[in-house]
């Protein structure tokens, strides 16, 4: 689990969809920025997964 549950959100039908659906992109996130940093791809690779990570 990577980001903070709020209590209301446990109380969803679709939590644990919703919980995996982040989990998800956030690994697709950090191996984005894995393979943006060994491929030395800083625009525009590196600073697409930052704004994805802002989002």
């Amino acid at each position: 689990m990577y980001q903070k549950t709020f209590w209301q959100q446990a109380h969803l039908p679709y939590f644990l969809d919703l919980d995996r659906e982040a989990d998800d992109q956030f690994s697709r996130i950090k191996t984005g920025l894995a393979a943006a940093i060994i491929l030395r791809d800083i625009r525009p690779a590196f600073v697409h997964f930052i704004q994805e990570l802002n989002k």
